[in-house]
């Protein structure tokens, strides 16, 4: 962050003055902690060593604290994924584990538009507004009453527009 860095992936261990830091920066946190999860489920089976495995547990703890602690500091975050392989079909479940952590309103912006910022695309994409690029989803449920229907998308979501075209569509079924 001092040398320019504009985002720190995962940031499981880190305490309030590197929080403080990334917030002084305008820095982005990824906390991705599905990876932690699904390693630990599923790890072992794809090649990861058992000594490993027993370690995810607290680092997935620890993740946790961190995202509460820089979502009360006011630390920019946003929605990543480390998944690979097999791995990746579980990438919204990153939904159910940020669910009582961060307001649903705050996750979708960490989804949207605070993506589109860190990835310096604010100004074309991450909302949907005249000018701006969007692809648009239709959900069974209301994701800013209960954020967890993001986390099972072959269940909820309807609808899927990608540029303009219709590629998912069971919304009359």
């Amino acid at each position: 962050m001092r040398n320019g860095v504009r985002s720190i992936e995962h940031g499981n261990l880190a305490d309030e003055e590197t929080l403080l830091l990334l917030k002084s920066k305008g820095a982005f946190l990824l906390p991705t902690l599905i990876i932690f999860k699904a390693l630990a489920e599923e790890g072992v089976a794809d090649g990861l060593p058992q000594e490993l495995s027993g370690k995810l547990g607290n680092m997935m703890e620890k993740g946790m604290a961190v995202v509460e602690l820089a979502h009360r500091l006011g630390v920019q975050m946003a929605y990543g994924t480390d998944l690979i392989g097999a791995m990746h079909r579980r990438q919204s479940e990153e939904f159910e584990l940020r669910a009582d952590l961060v307001p649903a309103a705050d996750l979708v912006r960490a989804v949207t538009v605070t993506g589109a910022k860190l990835i310096r695309r604010e100004n074309e994409s991450g909302r949907v507004a005249n000018g701006y690029q969007a692809d648009l989803i239709a959900v069974e449920g209301n994701p800013l009453e209960n954020i967890r229907v993001l986390a099972n998308p072959a269940r909820n979501i309807k609808l899927i527009m990608q540029g303009g075209q219709i590629v998912k569509d069971e919304t009359l079924h």
